[in-house]
């Protein structure tokens, strides 16, 4: 505890002291100590206002926090036994087109064009384009599409068209950073290139990679702040076939290393073709046998691993800083095993279903698989929240932000909101 010690008027030394024969006082202070008073008084008051004032912003935040926390087990706890439907707008598919969710938005894209719309059906942005093979990666909120073996690629997000690059090699892969970065594979006769992209077209490196040297790139993803790059490289060993993941780092901390290599790692008898970050400090791949982590955001580590033992790799899905890897069932009953983690590396849940499957979204804390006819909703553990039949055939599924029961469908007619009741 602070102890103040208040001095006699008039000395300035630092140190008190009484006189028993003489004690002056003076009387100008006398005169003035009701005034003093008066400003204690008042400055108490001004203390108790904030204190009181303090007490009642503490108060709300609680009623606010006890308020979403309330929301959240409401949303985590409650199952839905059926759905309503609510046309948002016509529109009118073609065979040719792609649909894609982004951030909410609608993106359609085929040979010749691409075009958004915002969940009342309203167009956003339309572009032209000839494609013989259109190619799209999509994060968060961007959107890169280009052409096989072309040399166009258009980068987008859910308001304008950010750029349009031009390669001079042709185009084999493409991958989008959540920033508006682009890494886009590019194939000589004799090489493969990886060039890396800044959201309004310019180059930031590039690295050629050959077969001897390092292996075939077959994978590729960039971080959220668009510096740190990963590459899962195919090699072939005597009898195997090999896979190696390397991250190069073009901000500072990789200016000191050789070709701003700053990690690598490898995984024998495997072979990766996905790789991708789930937040700005956590990457993943997954082989045809694992998955395994990789933590930090300038010279990444690796972490947890988890084998899939005899279950064959289906598909990969992310989310919400979460990875679903669906694997085929090995009984007689045609069944899915899902095994979602976090960017930690902590196997989260684990289940099994049956019904066949075109697509799996991620998002509000639930898993969305669904095929034209049918849908079936999961919480993060695994707790199977819905289960039912769409009223018309379905393209497309693209939950609501923030909404775990509302979601904007796309048909071959219209756009359509539905609520699960």
């Amino acid at each position: 505890m602070a102890v103040i010690q208040f001095r006699r008027p008039g000395r300035t030394d630092g140190q008190e002291q009484f006189d028993n024969d003489r004690m002056d006082f003076d009387e100008e202070v006398f005169a003035n100590e009701p005034e003093q008073g008066a400003a204690e008084e008042t400055a108490g008051s001004v203390r108790r206002i904030r204190v009181k004032r303090f007490l009642r912003i503490l108060l709300l935040a609680a009623l606010f926090a006890a308020g979403a926390f309330l929301i959240y087990y409401v949303s985590a706890t409650r199952s839905y036994a059926g759905a309503s439907y609510t046309k948002t707008t016509d529109i009118s598919t073609q065979e040719g087109t792609w649909y894609e969710a982004l951030g909410g938005s609608v993106v359609s894209y085929s040979a010749d064009g691409a075009s958004c719309m915002d969940v009342s059906g309203k167009s956003v942005w339309s572009i032209t384009y000839e494609m013989q093979q259109p190619m799209v990666s999509v994060n968060g909120t961007i959107i890169a599409i280009g052409d096989y073996n072309g040399s166009e690629i258009h980068v987008l997000n859910t308001q304008k068209e950010l750029c349009k690059i031009n390669t001079n090699m042709p185009l084999r892969a493409l991958y989008a950073s959540a920033g508006g970065e682009v890494a886009a594979v590019l194939a000589d006769t004799k090489a493969t290139w990886i060039y890396l992209y800044k959201a309004d077209g310019s180059e930031i490196a590039y690295f050629k990679t050959t077969m001897k040297q390092s292996g075939y790139p077959v994978a590729a993803a960039i971080s959220p702040k668009g510096q740190l790059v990963g590459v899962s490289y195919l090699t072939m060993g005597s009898t195997q076939a090999n896979s190696s993941v390397a991250f190069y780092n073009f901000g500072a901390v990789g200016q000191n290393t050789s070709e701003n290599n700053v990690a690598g790692f490898n995984f024998d008898n495997q072979i990766i073709p996905y790789l991708t970050f789930l937040d700005a400090s956590s990457s993943v791949c997954v082989s045809d046998s694992q998955i395994a982590f990789f933590n930090g955001d300038e010279i990444p580590e690796q972490g947890k691993t988890d084998s899939f033992g005899d279950g064959q790799v289906e598909a990969v899905y992310t989310g919400g800083k979460s990875i679903a890897v669906v694997l085929a069932g090995t009984g007689d009953k045609a069944q899915h095993t899902m095994r979602i983690y976090n960017a930690a590396g902590e196997k989260t849940a684990q289940f099994t279903f049956s019904m066949d499957y075109t697509d799996v979204q991620i998002a509000n804390g639930h898993v969305f698989v669904y095929n034209a006819q049918q849908l079936q909703v999961y919480s993060m553990d695994g707790t199977k929240k819905y289960d039912g039949e769409f009223r018309m055939d379905v393209v497309k599924l693209i939950p609501s932000a923030g909404q775990v029961n509302k979601m904007l469908l796309v048909t071959e007619n219209s756009l359509e909101t539905m609520t699960l009741e």
